[in-house]
């Protein structure tokens, strides 16, 4: 009898020792836990895709659907935010080189009304949720579809520089001289 119990404790320890040899290699092998992941949502503002809405509202509807986008942001489990900035040369901030967006208030060099500045709205909100933001900027883009003529070109910065047209937009050239 006593032969029998030394032989199946015997045969346990060893089943034991595979077993866990089997989960200590699993856990050698298996992929790391990153300390931080980026897992960002991507705003297009040209043609008015993710935000604003729509062209022409109100300062407080944009900020209110920002604010709306970064609450979907949270809830998704998401820590960044990746908006277009700069969609065709125009942008979505105050600045002395380029027009105010027609995707804000639905004119070409209008700001927002009432006067706020997105670009600066939209880093506070994210920092105040920690939620990363990133800018996204469309360096070569000058017009989306130069089929319509909606700008005068004489606003652009293109006016005084030739052109480059791809499948109706208007493409700065870059390293033009």
């Amino acid at each position: 009898m006593n032969f029998l119990r030394g032989f199946y404790l015997c045969r346990m320890r060893k089943f034991l020792l595979f077993i866990l040899s089997v989960f200590l290699s699993i856990q050698l092998w298996a992929a790391p836990i990153p300390k931080r992941e980026f897992r960002a949502v991507w705003i297009a503002t040209v043609g008015n895709i993710d935000w604003p809405s729509k062209q022409g509202l109100s300062a407080d509807i944009q900020k209110q659907e920002f604010l709306d986008i970064l609450k979907r942001t949270k809830a998704n489990g998401l820590n960044a935010v990746i908006v277009q900035i700069r969609p065709a040369a125009d942008a979505l901030y105050d600045s002395p080189y380029e027009n105010w967006s027609r995707y804000l208030s639905g004119k070409q060099g209008q700001p927002p009304s009432p006067y706020y500045d997105p670009l600066q709205f939209m880093i506070d909100e994210c920092h105040k949720q920690c939620i990363e933001f990133h800018a996204w900027l469309n360096p070569f883009r000058a017009l989306v579809d130069a089929s319509k003529t909606f700008i005068p070109l004489l606003t652009l910065p293109i006016s005084n520089l030739p052109g480059f047209t791809i499948r109706r937009q208007i493409i700065f050239r870059s390293g033009y001289t």
